[in-house]
């Protein structure tokens, strides 16, 4: 079974690398006059994120996923700085729209139960710029089954 999720989620990120080492930086020496500056130089989208869940439906469940799980977790960027949120700082991304589509995605699949999967996600950032991902279950032996696991090794270290 497959079902779709849609959101309008208003967020906003720095313009640029340059203003990610300035704030980096500001946040380092205690400068927050020049912290904040950085973080009023910032733009903002409407993004349209759009999910796609694939899953079983039976007797026991009769949801591929239920929505208030998904919405838990897609909600928290929305109206928020992502350059500042810890899903991103943490791993230390930059908020563009790939790095947004791989991360929901994997977000989503090692907290949705086993019977889903792949979940792929699609951001739009403007009407004519989207980036899409999609996000498997992994065991240690590297097959795609029902564990649940970190993020991808590409994320780790990931320049911001």
């Amino acid at each position: 079974m497959i079902y779709e999720r849609e959101w309008t989620l208003h967020i906003a990120h720095f313009n640029g690398r340059e203003q990610y080492d300035q704030f980096n930086e500001a946040c380092r020496t205690h400068d927050f006059d020049v912290a904040l500056e950085v973080m009023h130089n910032t733009h903002g989208h409407n993004a349209i994120v759009s999910v796609t869940f694939h899953g079983l439906v039976d007797d026991e469940s009769p949801y591929v996923v239920r929505d208030e799980d998904v919405d838990a977790i897609v909600m928290q960027w929305h109206n928020r700085n992502l350059s500042l949120h810890p899903d991103f700082t943490d791993h230390r991304l930059r908020a563009t729209a790939e790095n947004m589509a791989r991360l929901l995605a994997r977000k989503l699949i090692d907290h949705l139960p086993a019977r889903v999967g792949p979940v792929t996600v699609r951001v739009a950032e403007t009407p004519v710029q989207a980036a899409t991902a999609t996000a498997t279950r992994q065991t240690p032996s590297g097959t795609q089954e029902a564990a649940q696991g970190a993020l991808p090794d590409e994320f780790e270290g990931a320049p911001v």
